[in-house]
């Protein structure tokens, strides 16, 4: 969660992204519980699957999502995580396309192009830059790795 096609992609739609500390569980205490539970009782129920397969995997958990995770009530925020979802304010986004998420999801470099021959290099790779930009002595890159 801290590659730079990550952290850059969220920074293009506007998230800010503000990761917890390494090794401390009093900053992960939500995700930690959440996962205790993931663990206790969602791959519990899976445990006699021999081959797991994503796909298998996403169809078991929505429904325990929903049917259990979300009308358990919790001791902390004392109701339901539904409850509370339709209580707040609406804090959700719409989701965007494939290509736009793709297009967001890249890194960004600044290369300097070869005069000799119209190339740059990047990860090690020679790459032929467009007659319309042979002009141009430093180019900006976007890629997905």
């Amino acid at each position: 969660m801290i590659s730079a096609e990550f952290t850059q992609g969220l920074e293009r739609l506007g998230i800010l992204h503000q990761p917890t500390l390494p090794y401390s569980p009093y900053q992960n205490a939500k995700q930690e519980v959440f996962w205790v539970q993931v663990e206790g009782r969602l791959l519990a129920m899976l445990e006699g699957e021999n081959e797991l397969t994503l796909q298998q995997l996403n169809h078991a958990t929505m429904p325990w999502i929903e049917l259990e995770y979300h009308r358990k009530r919790h001791s902390e925020i004392g109701c339901t995580p539904l409850e509370r979802y339709l209580q707040g304010p609406d804090v959700g986004r719409p989701c965007l396309d494939s290509a736009s998420l793709r297009h967001a999801f890249c890194d960004q470099v600044i290369r300097k192009q070869r005069q000799s021959d119209g190339t740059l290099s990047l990860h090690a790779k020679r790459f032929e830059v467009p007659s319309q930009y042979r002009h141009m002595e430093r180019l900006s890159v976007r890629y997905a790795s």
